[in-house]
Parts: C-alpha cells; sequence; structure tokens
C-alpha cells in the first residue's frame, strides 16, 4: 500500500521546488549520514528478500523477480554475492580480491579464477550494465541508487512512524519519502526508506523508476526488506573467501544464471568484424572451420599482462593445427600495438575501441576468454587468469591436439 501511496502522490510532491528535509532534526542528520556512507562506499553489506515488479503504461505490475539475498563489499575487490529465488535457483559469487569462486548449491560445483580487473578503460568507459539475472542487478544497485535519490531528490518527506521488522525484531521506525525532478524526457524516481531514526540502518527500501508517460510508460519498483544492514563499516575478512563444502567438486566451466560469458556456452558465437592492429579486415564467421580463441584484454591489466605470453604461445604453437587466435583490446591500436611491441609478443589482435565486440560478448571484466568451436558455437569460457594447462585442455576439448 504504501508503494501505491508513493506512486499516487508523486505529481504533488513534485510540486516542490527544492528538496525539503525532514521536519525530525535527528532525522535530517541520520539521513545525511547515510547519504555520504552511501556515496561510492568501500564496505558495505546487507541481506533480505529482494522483489522487483514491473509494469508497461498504466497497467498492472507483475512480478520478475523474488529472492533472497546476501551481499557484502570491502577495499581491494573483494566481495560476496549470494542468491536464491522463489523457484530454488541458488548461486554463489565470492572474491577475496585475488581469487573468485562461483558455487552452485544444486551441483555442488564451484569454479575457481584468478580474480579478473574491471573491463573499465582509463577512460571509465563501463562495461554491459545488464549482466547478472534482474535480482541480482537490482541488489547490486540499489545502494548506489539509494544515494543518488538522497542527494538529487526534488521533495523528501516524513510521512510517519511505521512498524516494520529487522534483525528478527519488531521495530517502529520513521518512512522517508523522496521524489526526483524529472529530467528532460519527463522519466522520474521515487524512493521510500524505513530508517532507524538514530543510525544510518535500513529496515526497508523501495526504489521506483518511471521511464516515460502514459500509455509509453515502463515502470520498474524494487522492493528490500533487510535483515541486516551495514554500510561504511569494517567487514570480516572470512565472508570474501571460499571453503567448499563437503562433496563438492570443482570444475572447469559452471552455468551462472545470468552471468556474463557463460548465458554463451553452446550457444552459437556472436558475429562481429574489425580490424587488427595492423589493418587486416577479420570477420568471426569467416573462421568458421578453425578453433577460435578470443582473447579480451587490455595493456592496463596486470592479469592480462601476465596471462598474454601464455595466449601468444598457443597461437604460434598451433596457428597450423587449425587454431585461430586473436587478442580483442579496446584501448586506441597505437596503445595495444606498442604495448605488443615492448613485450615482445607476436598476437593478432583486434581492434575493439567502440567496444561492439565487448557488448556483444558480454565482457564485463578482463582478462576473458572465449574458445569457440569449428562450427561456430562458444565451447568454453574463462573470467579472469588461467593457467596454461587449463587453456590446453579447453583447446583439446574444442579439437585441438598436441
Amino acid at each position: 500500500m504504501r508503494t501505491v501511496l508513493l506512486l499516487a502522490s508523486a505529481a504533488t510532491l513534485y510540486a516542490g521546488q527544492s528538496a525539503a528535509p525532514p521536519s525530525n532534526g535527528g532525522l535530517t542528520k541520520t539521513l545525511n549520514e547515510l547519504a555520504k556512507e552511501c556515496r561510492n562506499p568501500a564496505r558495505y553489506s546487507w541481506s533480505g528478500t529482494v522483489l522487483v515488479d514491473r509494469r508497461e503504461g498504466e497497467g498492472p505490475f507483475t512480478r520478475v523477480a523474488d529472492a533472497r539475498v546476501q551481499i557484502a563489499t570491502a577495499e581491494n575487490g573483494k566481495s560476496m554475492f549470494k542468491l536464491r529465488d522463489e523457484e530454488g535457483t541458488e548461486y554463489w559469487l565470492i572474491s577475496d580480491g585475488k581469487k573468485s569462486w562461483s558455487y552452485l548449491p544444486s551441483k555442488k560445483q564451484y569454479m575457481e579464477e584468478e580474480a579478473a580487473n574491471s573491463s573499465e578503460n582509463e577512460e571509465g568507459e563501463g562495461g554491459d550494465s545488464e549482466q547478472g539475472t534482474i535480482a541480482e542487478r537490482s541488489s547490486r544497485q540499489a545502494i548506489a541508487e539509494l544515494d543518488r535519490f538522497i542527494q538529487h531528490a526534488q521533495s523528501v518527506v516524513h510521512a510517519k512512524d511505521v512498524p516494520a521488522k529487522f534483525g528478527g525484531e519488531k521495530v517502529h521506525w520513521a518512512t522517508i519519502d523522496m521524489v526526483e525532478k524529472p529530467d528532460e524526457k519527463g522519466n522520474k524516481g521515487m524512493a521510500e526508506v524505513v530508517m532507524a531514526p538514530d543510525r544510518p540502518v535500513l529496515a526497508r527500501l523501495i526504489e521506483v523508476q518511471v521511464r516515460g508517460a502514459g500509455s509509453e510508460a515502463r515502470t520498474s519498483r524494487v522492493t528490500i526488506d533487510f535483515d541486516s544492514f551495514s554500510v561504511g563499516q569494517p567487514e570480516p575478512d572470512g565472508q570474501f573467501t571460499f571453503d567448499p563444502p563437503k562433496k563438492a567438486k570443482l570444475v572447469d566451466d559452471l552455468m551462472i544464471p545470468g552471468q556474463p560469458g557463460s548465458v554463451l556456452l553452446n550457444h552459437p558465437s556472436p558475429d562481429f568484424e574489425a580490424r587488427t592492429l595492423t589493418g587486416e579486415k577479420v570477420k568471426l564467421s569467416d573462421l568458421r572451420g578453425k578453433v577460435v580463441l578470443l582473447d579480451f584484454w587490455a595493456s592496463w591489466c596486470p592479469p592480462c599482462r601476465a596471462e598474454l605470453p601464455t595466449i601468444a604461445k598457443l597461437s604460434a604453437e598451433f596457428k597450423t593445427k587449425g587454431l585461430a587466435v586473436y587478442g580483442v583490446d579496446d584501448e586506441e591500436r597505437g596503445t595495444a600495438r606498442k604495448y605488443l611491441e615492448k613485450a615482445g609478443l607476436e598476437l593478432p589482435t583486434l581492434e575493439d575501441s567502440a567496444r561492439k565486440a565487448h557488448h556483444l560478448y558480454r565482457v564485463d571484466a578482463i582478462p576473458t576468454v572465449f574458445v569457440i568451436s569449428q562450427d561456430g558455437t562458444v565451447v568454453k569460457w574463462f573470467r579472469g587468469g588461467r593457467t596454461e594447462a587449463s587453456l590446453r585442455q579447453a583447446l583439446k576439448s574444442a579439437g585441438i591436439s598436441e
């Protein structure tokens, strides 16, 4: 009901010309503290239930995600994400900043990789924002979106105190509504939080995004009921390591729902055309009949630099045995060429500064390697650095014999 009221009152709240802080001075202080902690947070954790609803035009909302989530982040690339949805799908994604693990409890299988670097280049161009399941994307974006609402709200209203549950206990906390000013296209956002009056802790968060208007409007609503919530506080290192459960099996490939790259496994490889660093035009579909290895890398990426000599070695060794190896680099052509020359590496590399191939292959971190069979099917996918033995085994499984 509160969500319906939040939507219904949007027009009234938008009439304000500037943000009005909650009337309670203590709440204002707590809300400002929450905003400060949520701004580019290096450390946060929470657990709870995530619901995602969407609607087209003025029709009814449709539930598109319902999941239990546990999430945490810390400095130096440490992260933990665990999800179980209403259909029983469950997966874990854990990283200590050096190694990363993916785990499927239903199969008792896990994959271990060298931690990959974000595929953002030095200019800060991001990767594919559509990675992960709907529930995962909504969970990962929640804190950043909350900071935006607090900072850019046109109206901030302390509606009333409401009963809620947090940490297994009943609480009576403040409800605060925030409404953004519509942008030039009429897009708008609203948020509601149920917050402790004396500390930056949330029992509930509702975020509503409206794109367009009237019958053309598309509305997304994310509701999170928190069991625990911490932002800006030290996080225990134990949650950023993975201790394989009893009888869990280490595997080379794991189909993690919605994850970049894995969704392409056993599917036709997306076709694209690009030029090498020397200007030669290459079209992926023209390589049918050969096994293809694509290595997405960049000169600024330490794990990429460590793996490149192995990739170049395999390229030279199997060039006459039906293997075509291409690096894919999103930097300027001269940057990639100078690095390879300085490193003394011979590796055919495709220039992808427009990031067309990166988006087609949903590359969000590097190094990322795809092995494509002779008929154009993606048969292996590696995210993060791999040993030479693992890469050789992947090529062997694709039909390349030593």
